[in-house]
Parts: C-alpha cells; sequence; structure tokens
C-alpha cells in the first residue's frame, strides 16, 4: 500500500500544489506512469471539498486500468489509483455532507488517489467511519462490494452451501471467505 506523504506546501502565489502519479498512455506501468506536481486552486467553490489522501493501495486493477485492459478506461491523460482514503481538509461554504477531519472516499467511477491532495465536489465523496483504521478504509472501494455482490445478489448461497473460488490468498479471497462467515 502507498503511504503518502503529507508534503502540501504553499506557494508564494498562494495557489497549492500537489504530487500526482499519472499517464498520457496506456501500457506497462513502470513504462507509462509519471510523476508531476500539480497547482491545485487557492479557494474552494462552495460544493467542493479539499481531502488529503491517507493511504492508496496498488491493487492489480490499477495496474489493468493502466495498462488499459481494465473495464474501466479513463481518458487520457489519467490521474492514477482507484481506491484509497482521505481525511477532509477544507471544506465550500456550502458543504453539508462532510466536515474537516471527517474520513472518506471517493466514489467509484472517480480515479486519481495516488495523489497528496486532490479538490472534489461534495458529491463524489463518501463519508466513512472515522474509527475504521485506514488500511481497512483504503482497501473499502473495490473488492468489498464485489464480493457483497457476487455473493448476495449473483447467488442464492444457503446456510450449508460451499463457495469455491480461486486466488483465495487475495484481498477479494480473504473477504469472501469473511463475507461467507458473516452470512451464516
Amino acid at each position: 500500500m502507498l503511504k503518502l506523504n503529507s508534503s502540501f506546501r504553499s506557494l508564494a502565489s498562494r495557489s497549492l500544489s500537489t504530487r500526482q502519479l499519472f499517464y498520457e498512455k496506456r501500457g506497462k506501468p513502470e513504462k507509462v506512469v509519471q510523476l508531476r506536481t500539480i497547482e491545485l486552486a487557492d479557494t474552494l467553490a462552495p460544493e467542493e471539498v479539499l481531502i488529503e489522501w491517507q493511504a492508496a493501495p496498488i491493487n492489480p486493477a490499477d495496474i489493468n486500468q493502466i495498462q488499459g485492459t481494465y473495464a474501466v478506461r479513463p481518458s487520457l491523460p489519467a490521474a492514477a489509483g482507484l481506491e484509497g482514503a482521505a481525511r477532509v481538509s477544507k471544506i465550500g461554504s456550502a458543504v453539508k455532507s462532510v466536515k474537516p477531519g471527517d474520513q472518506v472516499l471517493t466514489s467509484y467511477v472517480i480515479p486519481g488517489t495516488w495523489t497528496d491532495f486532490g479538490i472534489y465536489d461534495q458529491k463524489n465523496l463518501i463519508k466513512i467511519d472515522n474509527d475504521l483504521p485506514i488500511e481497512h478504509a483504503a482497501l473499502f472501494k473495490v473488492n468489498p462490494p464485489s464480493v457483497y455482490l457476487m455473493l448476495k445478489e449473483y447467488a442464492q448461497l444457503k446456510k450449508g452451501d460451499w463457495v469455491v473460488q480461486n486466488c483465495a490468498n487475495s484481498a477479494a479471497g480473504k473477504q469472501v471467505i469473511q463475507v461467507c462467515k458473516l452470512f451464516l
């Protein structure tokens, strides 16, 4: 899991800068992913939220997205990273859904977690329990919903049923076991 450095800085022009991993073309991550520093607005629109990414895993889906083999293919250039957990740093004047210090995730359609900071519309943020450890929160967006839907919506499991899976030592594999135990 990437542990992001909080080296957020205010420049003389009062703009804010952040580091971000991004790619301009699809291919092998080690060949196409680049680090850049981007400037963020120093003021927020009424519905905007400034968040600080606390942790972001490197998920196989991230690699596939960069390669261009994942089902979701953002337009290029694209910021890398599908999952991660962040803390709210600052809110716009009309934001009611979160407050500074809240732990949040971005909605599924918003990539770009491999960065230090970002500005998002409040409608694209999901507030989660502040007591959820960051290493669990950062892994909450991709595999757990897939596992839950697979076991609850695509199968009609009954007590005593068996679930056969491959890659059982992956994060999703471990979550299948955990969710099956909850269903008993």
